[in-house]
């Protein structure tokens, strides 16, 4: 069971000696790519739900000789199937009401018998929106570090992306070292000089290339001044509502700052330089329901003298193409 301690993670044990600055100031949370809006999302899904999809086909127009059919064995329409096996998620928060005594939050308690009911007040409104940033920290670290062998229960509630790629996409070589000039560079050549044909003529809006952070700065000293032959970041990026956004050969570069964490805590995954190029759309999230941030009960239990919070939801992810990924790792010792 996880405690929300704000009181004493926050010094507001304290002896309360008058008026205090009567906000709770969160700590800034960074969001990483919106999986929610970027990936193919399919909703309703319970438990399992299996992906179809069709092989290229290829020299199917051929000359006409006579009624035979014989020319065309091994010309099948194929169908493939991939499933998506949604995890059962759970978020479980109490917090009792005595961690407030001596601090400026009791000062907001209801009078009487809802003395220590928050619902409705803006404690409440604070912890239910940090909650919310969580769950959303949390999936997207899942849909990508998700391994059900993993050893921590942050992670082992479903498979991710990364698992899924290990079994059936094979990664760009990279030989394992620390990063000098010009690595991710480097890479980001190979990687997308290694994708296949699919991917590389599709719309580059449609792609994205997600990387560590440890690459990102890389490409972005490469690119700063026209360092290596480069010409100047200029020609690399845009300023969108004030944040700078880089390209690769007109590909946006997405910095994933929530894998280091991952990295460092996901038992079954250790390699911390990645480089994952794709279709977005190729990557699928399967939940119960639109938004599981969403999905929360927040009520005070009379008996226990706490204040509850639940969320029950599924989600789960996968990959439609093999061909629509092309992706390298490495560690770098």
């Amino acid at each position: 069971m996880a405690y929300i301690d704000v009181a004493n993670n926050n010094g507001l044990g304290a002896a309360y000696s008058g008026a205090n600055f009567n906000e709770i100031f969160l700590q800034p949370i960074f969001t990483d790519d919106d999986i929610m809006s970027n990936f193919r999302v399919i909703p309703n899904v319970r438990y399992r739900m299996n992906l179809y999809n069709a092989d290229e086909l290829s020299c199917i127009v051929q000359s006409y000789d006579t009624c035979d059919d014989t020319d065309y064995v091994g010309k099948d329409f194929n169908v493939n199937t991939k499933s998506l096996i949604a995890g059962r998620m759970r978020v479980a928060l109490e917090q009792c009401q005595a961690e407030f005594f001596g601090t400026y939050i009791e000062e907001s308690y209801r009078a009487g018998l809802d003395v220590f009911n928050l619902t409705g007040t803006d404690l409440m409104n604070t912890i239910m929106t940090n909650v919310r940033r969580g769950i959303v920290q949390d999936i997207t670290k899942l849909a990508w570090f998700g391994d059900t062998t993993d050893s921590s229960e942050c992670y082992n509630s479903t498979d991710g992306l990364l698992k899924y790629m290990l079994a059936g996409v094979t990664p760009v070589a990279w030989t394992t070292g620390a990063i000098t000039t010009d690595t991710a560079l480097d890479q980001l050549r190979e990687v997308m000089e290694g994708g296949s044909a699919a991917l590389n003529a599709m719309n580059n809006n449609e792609k994205c290339i997600w990387v560590t952070p440890n690459l990102y700065w890389n490409y972005i000293a490469s690119v700063e001044g026209g360092n290596a032959g480069v010409a100047g970041d200029a020609a690399h990026k845009e300023l969108v509502d004030g944040r700078q956004i880089y390209f690769f050969r007109g590909v946006e570069l997405k910095p994933m700052f929530s894998w280091v964490s991952a990295i460092a805590t996901a038992s079954t995954w250790s390699n911390d330089q990645i480089m994952v190029y794709a279709a977005k759309k190729n990557f699928v999230l399967g939940t119960d329901t639109n938004d599981p941030s969403n999905e929360l009960k927040f009520w005070y239990d009379e008996y226990r003298e706490k204040m509850i919070i639940r969320s029950y939801f599924k989600f789960g992810t996968q990959y439609v193409h093999d061909s629509l990924i092309s992706w390298s790792h490495r560690n770098s010792s």
